[in-house]
């Protein structure tokens, strides 16, 4: 009987669907599963960060751009200054030093080698600008320094002196400055003077505070006797410039 229940019961076993147990894996084997393990946990994590970032990307700004201001452009025009012709002529010598008549009046004074001036009128101003005379009388004389030079050639106000009488009289250079803009040409400066150019003819005139009853003079540069000088009125009041003094 007992052998009966156990035939049976080996019988009832044998019909199920028993695993076997699984072999033993090398410690080889086991290294290599954990690494596979290890880096397919380490791509999920990749990829999920990855389809977070594309759901929501970080929102990016572009930089503000500032224009650079814009330079105005200079232009820059020559005018050339135009001056009257001259034919060079031969440097004039320095003596004798009194001066000489000049065609239509003027009285042509020689200052140094290729350089002279012509004294054509004069006349007498009680004030100029601001100033009043001191001595006397403003007298200026009018003029042009002709350059027979190849190059350019200067007369400075503290070279020129008027003699009367034993004294010698300077431009009054303040004075002279205030009548630039009622005469609109150039004048004998202290610093920067006047210079003609080469082979040209420069409008010029010079003020000087003088005694009232002076009428005639010696015109000096530079120490050096130019011309003795008379005036002589004229119908309008002012003076032509002549010989003797």
């Amino acid at each position: 009987m007992k052998l009966l229940r156990l035939a049976f019961l080996a019988l009832l076993f044998a019909g199920c669907d028993v695993a076997p147990p699984e072999p033993t894996k090398s410690p080889l084997e086991q290294t290599y599963i954990a690494r596979t393990v290890v880096a397919v946990s380490v791509q999920q994590t990749i990829d999920a960060q990855g389809t977070r970032a594309a759901l929501n990307p970080i929102p990016f700004s572009p930089p503000t751009l500032t224009p650079l201001p814009t330079m105005p452009r200079i232009t820059l025009t020559y005018t050339p200054t135009a001056t009257a012709p001259f034919a060079p002529a031969a440097t004039p010598a320095m003596s004798p030093p009194d001066s000489t008549p000049e065609p239509g009046g003027a009285i042509s004074l020689p200052l140094k080698p290729g350089l002279s001036l012509e004294l054509e009128w004069a006349e007498a101003l009680a004030q100029a600008g601001r100033y009043t005379p001191r001595q006397g009388y403003f007298l200026v004389l009018h003029g042009t320094l002709v350059n027979r030079a190849a190059q350019d050639q200067c007369v400075y106000s503290h070279e020129i002196r008027l003699g009367f009488e034993g004294e010698r009289y300077p431009p009054y250079v303040e004075a002279m400055g205030t009548m630039r803009s009622t005469y609109n040409i150039d004048y004998p400066g202290p610093f920067n003077g006047q210079c003609a150019l080469p082979n040209s003819r420069t409008p010029t005139y010079i003020l000087f505070d003088v005694p009232a009853r002076m009428t005639g003079f010696a015109f000096f540069y530079r120490d050096v006797r130019a011309g003795s000088l008379s005036l002589a009125r004229r119908g309008d009041g002012n003076f032509d410039i002549v010989p003797g003094g």
